[in-house]
């Protein structure tokens, strides 16, 4: 208490957040035998965050839903001939496929009045990669990634991008 009678407090918040995530929420995750790798994810994150000196609260959502497939196959055929012969590929070639949708949004909450979306995109990424190991140090990948934003706010403008290309990796170590 100060010389006039009032209390001095003697922490301040000006904010205070809570933050939940469940990652995975619901997952899933098989590999048979032939060794086929199938795997669902669905994870959701909430923050929440109360400022008290314009009382407002601002709520980020964020849920995506995930799905991987691969399989690895030794001993591949190639469909077309080298040299005026068919070859087989000795070594692992792996096949793999990996879809994701996110879907984020920020809310802005204020009292007496309603509730606005500040931010936020739907989020669509599509990666197929095929990948060849040559030998112990050397590995061959061919990959094409796009994605797709839309976002949730008319400010911003609907956008997509493509990428592809091949990746050749030497490994160094024993």
């Amino acid at each position: 208490m100060n010389d006039d009678g009032f209390f001095i407090p003697i922490y301040v918040l000006n904010q205070v957040v809570l933050s939940e995530r469940f990652a995975p929420l619901i997952g899933l995750d098989l590999m048979t035998k032939g060794r086929m790798n199938f795997a669902i994810n669905y994870n959701k994150e909430r923050m929440l965050g109360l400022n008290f000196s314009n009382s407002q609260v601002t709520e980020s959502k964020s849920n995506d839903f995930g799905l991987n497939f691969s399989y690895t196959k030794a001993g591949t055929k190639v469909p077309f001939k080298i040299q005026g012969r068919e070859t087989i590929l000795k070594n692992d070639l792996t096949l793999r496929m990996d879809m994701k949708i996110v879907d984020t949004r920020q809310i802005q909450r204020k009292i007496e009045e309603s509730s606005t979306v500040t931010n936020g995109n739907l989020n669509i990424q599509i990666r197929p990669t095929v990948s060849y190991v040559i030998n112990q140090n050397l590995n061959l990948t061919f990959y094409f990634d796009r994605s797709i934003n839309d976002p949730r706010v008319t400010t911003a403008f609907k956008r997509a991008s493509t990428s592809f290309g091949g990746q050749l990796r030497f490994n160094l170590s024993q």
